[in-house]
């Protein structure tokens, strides 16, 4: 567009006689991205001088087309076609689905399946973080259909990964997984450390998921991370418009570094992307008890917290925002925070999540309505004519939702799980499903609210190598929905709901059901099988 359309002399004269043209950047602004996700990248809004919508379009428009359509807007600028009344879902009574809905859920998932080439849709392949959770927690009970899904696309997907400098690809424009768009941006790199990380603790066959995480968290390491080890937002597919990432990246490492510029890093820190990073490196950490990338995570947190914090508990989305506070920082980071208490038993990460959770549930949540906003409802001016009525992302209050409950089990707040709950009644609305078709992070969520994580708490001393051993022996436990603590008697009483541990004169690991423990597991190597042995029987 830049190169193309907006070069061309007649769109330049028709936007400079009848209107004012503004580029906005969606990483800076999480609700321009919620509102207008589904429009694409680039996606061209025409505005009326009162705000209200005329035109939405979605990607490329050749320099014909926009002329033509700039030419018809001024001639009548009613909205068009493209702009529909904005969706008020009926909510349901309960936050559960019915079976109707799930039964729907689960029959568009299985529709999309390529079943050649694994991954879910056929055109653009892309690493879909929640169809591959769902996969392998199916798989994770015995579900072989699911495991068989889960280990096609992970195969496949290692096509998407950069052999040089690791670090995987945004997504692959065919249906093999091949022709990739060269773009690297943080999210996808944190989805791909989490999933392959997980892939690893399921099936130690295939070394090459946990080789695939390290390689990419070694990525954000070497070209993704500040000198203060915050993390930055992507880096360009390309180099310029002569030499295209499809050239660049089919260098190796010397042929690349030869060049006198490589594809440039956008190196805005975002805390929403930072927590995604964190969150994920935490993962692997989980896997792997490599100290290194928990270092890494916990220094990112820190830079976070001193950089982008603000009063009760929640976040900036960058130095100086136009606008928010943003739902997707906080979330982002409560997140973090919840998977660095799950990896170290560390409580000052277990009181800023739930800083965190407050904070959502008092700027975001909708007056008179379920569902939180993408941007802070407090202080807003409803009958100003040029303000957005409250835009609420359904992707953005799933994730609300698995968080809000999984805090909630480690919390024993009220307040948490009537948070996830809130989130769910909106994500769940028959309306809301029927107008997506990517949402099996609903079912995740839906599962996850009608069922107890696998808990395993260790209690010892947190300077004992023995109870570290059976610590991280229950981090590697490969579970998606999974509760983790840490009890060191020194530090006092757990925060959460109380279970009365017996005293043992060694660390010992206990596998947690309704308030009930198990016999102590004293050996790391037998915790999986007390986990599951636990299982089978509740």
């Amino acid at each position: 567009m830049d190169n193309v359309t907006y070069r061309d002399p007649q769109v330049v004269r028709l936007v400079n006689a009848s209107y004012i043209a503004v580029y906005a950047d969606e990483d800076a602004n999480p609700e321009l991205a919620n509102r207008y996700g589904d429009w694409g990248w680039p996606a061209t809004i025409v505005f009326a001088s009162d705000g209200s919508e005329i035109v939405k379009r979605q990607g490329f428009i050749p320099p014909a087309q926009m002329a033509s359509m700039l030419a018809a807007v001024i001639a009548d600028p009613s909205p068009g076609p493209s702009v529909t009344a904005p969706l008020r879902p009926s909510l349901p009574a309960s936050f559960a689905l019915s079976q109707k809905l799930r039964a729907m859920l689960l029959s568009r998932r299985a529709e999309i399946y390529d079943a050649q080439y694994g991954g879910w849709g056929e055109i653009h392949k892309f690493i879909d973080p929640e169809d591959l959770e769902y996969a392998m927690s199916r798989a994770a009970q015995g579900d072989a259909a699911e495991e068989a899904r889960a280990r096609l696309t992970l195969d496949n997907a290692l096509r998407l990964l950069d052999p040089v400098w690791g670090g995987f690809y945004q997504y692959a424009v065919s249906r093999d997984w091949r022709s990739a768009h060269y773009e690297k941006i943080i999210q996808v790199q944190a989805d791909a450390i989490r999933v392959y990380a997980l892939g690893g603790r399921l099936w130690s066959d295939r070394p090459a998921y946990l080789e695939a995480a390290r390689k990419t968290a070694q990525y954000l390491k070497h070209f993704l991370t500040s000198p203060q080890g915050a993390f930055y937002t992507s880096q360009d597919a390309d180099v310029n418009e002569r030499l295209l990432g499809a050239q660049f990246y089919a260098l190796d490492d010397a042929g690349r570094r030869a060049q006198s510029v490589a594809p440039s890093v956008d190196r805005h820190c975002y805390a929403a992307a930072n927590g995604w990073a964190i969150r994920a490196l935490a993962a692997l950490y989980d896997a792997t008890g490599e100290q290194t990338y928990l270092d890494q995570a916990e220094r990112a947190a820190r830079w976070v917290v001193a950089n982008r914090a603000i009063a009760a508990g929640g976040f900036r989305h960058s130095g100086s925002d136009l606008g928010g506070p943003f739902l997707e920082d906080t979330l982002g980071m409560g997140r973090a925070f919840l998977s660095l208490y799950a990896s170290t038993g560390g409580r000052e990460w277990l009181a800023r999540a739930r800083m965190a959770a407050r904070f959502i549930e008092h700027n975001f949540a909708v007056p008179n309505a379920a569902g939180f906003a993408t941007t802070s409802v407090r202080g807003a001016q409803p009958h100003d004519p040029l303000s957005f009525a409250p835009y609420i992302d359904v992707n953005e209050n799933i994730e609300l939702a698995r968080f809000a409950n999984l805090l909630a089990h480690y919390t024993g707040d009220p307040r948490d799980r009537a948070l996830a709950e809130r989130a769910m009644r909106y994500a769940g609305a028959p309306q809301i499903i029927a107008s997506r078709y990517f949402l099996t992070g609903l079912l995740l969520a839906d599962n996850e609210l009608a069922s107890k994580p696998v808990h395993i708490t260790v209690v010892g001393a947190k300077d004992d190598p023995q109870a570290l051993r059976l610590f991280r022996a229950a981090l590697s436990y490969p579970a998606i929905y999974k509760q983790t603590e840490w009890w060191d008697r020194r530090e006092g009483p757990l925060p959460g709901p109380q279970v009365r541990y017996p005293k043992t004169n060694r660390p010992a690991a206990f596998l947690v059901a309704r308030k009930t423990y198990s016999l102590p597991v004293y050996d790391p190597q037998n915790l999986s099988a007390a986990v599951e042995a636990k299982q089978n029987r509740d």
